[in-house]
């Protein structure tokens, strides 16, 4: 295979990246890098195996408490010993009485405000969030524990080592600022002298901190931020280029189950924040638990559908004391249900629905609920435990022991469920992923040439999507065309819009991996699929191409997929040369 990749012109396998860039292992001087672009945020599975999403800091010099913050009756020095081995700890000194130092920041969203602090001269540190929504924790430095909460709010203080704890404050949806204060017992803040150290603070959208991203001048966000690329591990060692297409998760609270939005009292259950850790490795998976009210027990959000369209449901289950796990939109006659064993990995009912089951590791499993919308009513998607493994609507039982773990629903309208996309009080839409490349004459044959790749597309249910050589227009292409549009996986040429070959691999399975090459020159091309040879053409010419695409010339026609690997070359490989790339 080594001489495949030394004599290729363009050498694309997954592994480097920047912001709006996918470089190529050749050529080294970058001029067959690809442009990529997605106009928003996204998640992808890291290479350890868990769910990356972009998170944000909102605090601004998030560690430079002289700079934007302002300070009430108190003073802060520099230069102390920090919770990381660094000097980089900060002293804060309370001069007067309530003291603070303080930040503005403006949100209507729910959020949380972390700060790592230890004890000085005085024991007791308070974060309040927000004068007139005031949310407020006091922490004991010397033991670590909570002293009072706000009512409705959540606190944390979880030791770091060597005195120093981080501190954590979830707040109402809407805010002004936060203050942080040297406090000298529980609920109080009346003196006017006394310490603590801090450092690092923290402010994000959510229910949970994070890992601490530092700040200047800005706020700063960590993950597949918009325009990045995203190199996807799920159930592999080596990373693939995944492409989507655009996608809008209808359900607004896709993490906190137990927000007000979502139902827990038509079909009652009980519904307990952040038990256990979820796909993302932070504990933010909430466990149901039924009631004894009533004989059927789910939790569930609506949203608006439409008849005759397709949706998705998804939502990410771990095994509590049911085995079984239902996921449902009981807003539609006749219902669309779901029913997934979680001992098997198997899916167990599929009613006026098809639904799939795929393992994240740890435990956990996303599954799917794919239907048709008979009519314009809302959709309501149900989350829920099971008795049984088949279920036309919602199982009775009354059992409170048959619990589940669930995290991260979603609603997407199309045919299959595309990676996960993190909602907080909205619905949020993913722009489609785009990658190519102008310009590059000189790397891709003109007269004769051989295009390769390795994929999975992302369903079985696709329409026209394209991966071409062209001139940056569809009527000049060697191209792939996959979906029932062609009956499969078709090679095909044109010049001046005039198809000049065409030769399709009949099958409806795209979600396989597969190896593909079409070889071209004049009255001689050959399609290659996994090692076999599909057909030959000997009729036709090649067009002038100068760039590439996983598209043909128009958004329209977006390749979407798992992309491990591209080889362009600008000979026309030996039939048994194609065997062996694509075996």
């Amino acid at each position: 295979m080594s001489s495949f990749y030394s004599d290729a012109s363009i050498v694309l396998i997954p592994s480097g990246y920047k912001n709006q860039k996918i470089y190529c292992a050749k050529p080294t001087d970058g001029t067959g890098d690809l442009t990529f672009t997605r106009a928003s945020s996204a998640t992808r599975v890291q290479s350890n195996g868990l769910i990356e999403k972009v998170r944000t800091n909102l605090i601004l010099q998030s560690n430079s408490f002289n700079t934007t913050w302002t300070t009430a009756t108190s003073t802060v020095t520099s230069g102390q010993a920090g919770y990381d081995g660094t000097n980089n700890g900060w002293l804060l000194t309370r001069t007067g009485t309530s003291g603070y130092l303080a930040q503005s920041l403006v949100q209507s969203t729910l959020g949380v405000v972390s700060v790592y602090a230890k004890a000085n001269v005085n024991n007791w540190f308070r974060i309040r969030v927000s004068a007139t929504a005031s949310s407020s924790a006091f922490f004991d430095l010397s033991n670590g524990t909570l002293g009072t909460v706000t009512s409705g709010q959540t606190s944390t203080i979880t030791s770091v080592g060597n005195g120093w704890y981080r501190c954590t404050l979830t707040y109402s949806p809407t805010s002004s600022d936060v203050r942080l204060y040297v406090a000298d017992a529980d609920n109080d803040v009346s003196g006017t002298s006394g310490s603590v150290f801090i450092q690092a603070a923290q402010w994000e959208l959510g229910d949970i901190a994070t890992d601490y991203i530092p700040t200047t001048t800005a706020a700063v966000s960590a993950g597949p931020v918009s325009g990045l690329p995203r190199l996807d591990y799920l159930n592999s060692t080596c990373p693939k280029l995944l492409l989507e297409p655009q996608r809008t998760n209808l359900i607004t609270f896709s993490e906190q189950l137990n927000n007000a939005t979502w139902d827990n009292t038509l079909y009652p259950v009980t519904v307990t924040a952040n038990q256990t850790a979820s796909p993302s490795g932070y504990v933010d998976a909430d466990l149901i638990t039924p009631t004894a009210a009533s004989s059927r027990h789910a939790v569930g959000e609506s949203a608006s559908g439409t008849a005759g369209s397709v949706y998705t449901a998804s939502v990410f289950f771990k095994k509590g004391g049911a085995r079984y796990v239902v996921l449902a939109d009981g807003g539609d006659s006749p219902w669309h249900i779901v029913t997934a064993d979680l001992d098997t990995a198997t899916i167990t009912n599929q009613t006026n629905a098809t639904g799939t089951i795929t393992s994240y590791g740890n435990g956990w499993y996303r599954v799917t609920c794919t239907f048709t919308r008979t009519n314009t009513s809302t959709i309501d998607v149900f989350v829920g435990a099971s008795n049984t493994a088949s279920a036309v609507s919602l199982p009775s039982f009354n059992d409170v022991t048959l619990t589940t773990f669930a995290w991260g629903v979603s609603l997407e309208l199309g045919a299959y469920a595309t990676s996960y996309i993190p909602t907080l009080s909205a619905s949020v839409t993913r722009v489609a992923d785009a990658a190519s490349k102008t310009g590059i004459s000189s790397l891709i044959g003109q007269t004769e040439g051989t295009l390769f790749v390795e994929l999975s597309n992302l369903n079985n249910s696709i329409e026209n999507e394209q991966i071409a050589l062209s001139d940056g227009t569809d009527a000049n292409t060697i191209k792939f065309v996959f979906g029932s549009v062609v009956g499969g996986v078709k090679a095909e040429g044109k010049v001046s819009s005039v198809a000049q070959f065409g030769i399709t691999k009949t099958t409806s399975d795209f979600v396989s991996n597969k190896k593909i090459a079409l070889a071209y020159k004049a009255n001689d091309f050959v399609f290659y699929y996994n090692g076999e040879q599909v057909g030959v053409d000997t009729v036709g010419t090649v067009p002038a191409m100068s760039a590439f695409a996983f598209s043909a010339g128009s958004s329209v026609f977006l390749a979407a997929g798992n992309v491990k690997q591209l080889l362009i070359f600008k000979t026309r490989l030996t039939n048994a040369q194609l065997a062996e790339l694509t075996a």
